[in-house]
């Protein structure tokens, strides 16, 4: 009799352990694939530049030294800030102002962090989400994207993230 408790005692606890095992596989698994999703997230936001004076996250096209976007490569700051003025008037948020650089000076300031930051928060969701989670954006202050997962088997948040465009270092 002692014997019989003691054997199903045993079977008990390498269930319980084996569970705790598979538990944890999953969790790291679900966290494996929320870092690369986060990657595909950030990699779109990279994208997001302002040398033509529009805020986009189209990469600008007939870049050249005598344009205000002289580089395609995101990892070139040039990138990112108009190097010049063609002297046009752009209308951003309502507002006419004269030249690339004067344009992304009105795109950043704090009034406008929502009209800069919506096109970061489309390209962010326009990237599927991981299996296992789903993944929401809210545009936050400070030009600041907050990505939280969410596990589609619990409902509980696993994370959040907040992401910052490169763009945004760029502002004055």
């Amino acid at each position: 009799m002692l014997l019989g408790i003691a054997a199903a005692g045993s079977a008990a606890l390498l269930i319980s352990a084996n569970r705790s095992g598979n538990l944890t596989r999953d969790f790291t698994n679900q966290d494996t694939q929320i870092d690369a999703n986060l990657d595909l997230v950030r990699g779109a936001v990279a994208g997001f530049t302002c040398c033509s004076g529009t805020c986009t996250t189209t990469a600008p096209t007939g870049v050249s030294a005598t344009t205000p976007c002289v580089t395609t490569d995101r990892s070139d700051d040039r990138f990112y800030f108009p190097q010049l003025s063609t002297g046009a008037t752009i209308t951003v948020n309502g507002v006419n102002v004269v030249g690339q650089p004067a344009a992304v000076e009105e795109w950043c300031k704090p009034a406008n962090n929502t009209f800069f930051m919506t096109p970061v928060k489309n390209a962010a969701d326009a990237v599927a989400a991981s299996a296992g989670s789903t993944r929401t954006s809210a545009i936050l202050a400070d030009k600041v994207l907050q990505v939280t997962f969410t596990s589609t088997a619990t409902g509980q948040v696993t994370r959040v993230e907040n992401v910052v465009p490169p763009m945004a270092y760029f502002c004055p």
